[in-house]
């Protein structure tokens, strides 16, 4: 077994483990309410508590029927005023709603279309009946294989039409040069060693309630790890930096088909562009190690490092993406992978 990247791996696998288990022990849990009703006020919970009390005793007495029966009686009563109480709760709700998108109507733009989304009815993004190779494929595993079947088959690298063996050659030797002159004079490869303070400042900036990769480690992980979770991940950078090497875990994302819209077939796997959902981990050590990648890329002159969607652009790489390509090479956007080392 290869060493390097057995402690690499080994390393990234029990931050992640530890992470896991330190969220369990700490972070209160709930199952997930589909139905949640933001209308439901405190005057709104004890209405129904009180009536589900005296429901309870009318159940007890036997469920007798009149209003000749007290626990009857006030079982009906309470379920009236809980139905008015609601009600009432319900259309003040609404009319604070839309006294919000009034206001935000006039003066913020972004505002007022967030409201609108919010309150707009939730639809599934993908259609319920996908054609692959003339099958039709009606079920979620049946859906989920014809996209990996389609995928798989649209990013099979071809290196025999692509490869370009001549400028591999040349980038290896330029990058050997970089290295070479950074070990003769005792220095760390350029952009320097990553240091705590940058790893704790891009982490206090990452935003909440954000898509996790497949390790399930969320933002909210890293913004609450403290301290000693700073440290792993700036030794974990650094080594992979030195080594040249990424852990396997950071290779993995979850692929989301996005429809393409412009009136295209929804019964097409054609129609999805796939969005991957990269490791948090990855995202800080990419917004971390930009500078030092940046810096390479122009010392041996091959292509321009972008942010955003940049990389469907060709003979550019977008930010993060050099990641995700096989070890020691970096993709320019035109399917050519450039080795870099």
């Amino acid at each position: 077994m290869d060493s390097d990247n057995a402690d690499i791996d080994t390393l990234y696998n029990d931050m992640v483990t530890i992470l896991h288990a330190a969220a369990d022990k700490t972070v209160p849990k709930c199952s997930f309410n589909p139905f949640t009703k933001p209308y439901w006020t405190s005057g709104v919970k004890i209405a129904h508590e009180k009536e589900r009390t005296l429901r309870k005793a009318w159940v007890i007495d036997g469920r007798p029927r009149g209003m000749h029966y007290d626990s009857y009686k006030l079982y009906k009563r309470a379920k009236h005023e809980f139905r008015n109480i609601q009600q009432a709760a319900y259309e003040q709700y609404i009319q604070q709603t839309n006294d919000d998108i009034n206001k935000a109507a006039e003066c913020d733009i972004r505002l007022f279309w967030k409201l609108i989304k919010r309150n707009k009815a939730v639809s599934s993004k993908i259609y319920p009946e996908i054609i692959q190779d003339d099958n039709i494929c009606n079920t979620p595993e049946s859906i989920a294989n014809a996209f990996m079947d389609y995928f798989s088959k649209l990013y099979q690298p071809d290196s025999d039409e692509m490869y370009d063996n001549d400028t591999r050659q040349q980038i290896e030797l330029d990058y050997n040069k970089i290295l070479k002159s950074c070990y003769e004079q005792n220095v760390y490869l350029p952009g320097g060693i990553i240091k705590e303070s940058e790893v704790d400042g891009i982490i206090k900036l990452l935003k909440r309630r954000k898509a996790s990769g497949h390790d399930k480690i969320q933002h909210e992980h890293l913004l609450y790890g403290g301290h000693t979770l700073v440290r792993c991940l700036t030794s974990l950078f650094n080594l992979v930096v030195s080594k040249g090497r990424i852990p396997n875990g950071w290779k993995l994302g979850l692929l989301v088909p996005l429809f393409k819209g412009n009136n295209k077939p929804k019964t097409s796997p054609d129609s999805y562009r796939p969005i991957t959902l990269l490791p948090c981990v990855l995202k800080v050590a990419s917004s971390d190690m930009d500078a030092v990648i940046l810096v390479i890329l122009l010392l041996i002159q091959v292509i321009v490092l972008v942010d955003g969607q940049s990389c469907y652009l060709g003979y550019t790489l977008c930010s993060g993406s050099y990641w995700c390509c096989p070890d020691g090479y970096v993709c320019t956007g035109s399917s050519t992978c450039l080795s870099i080392g």
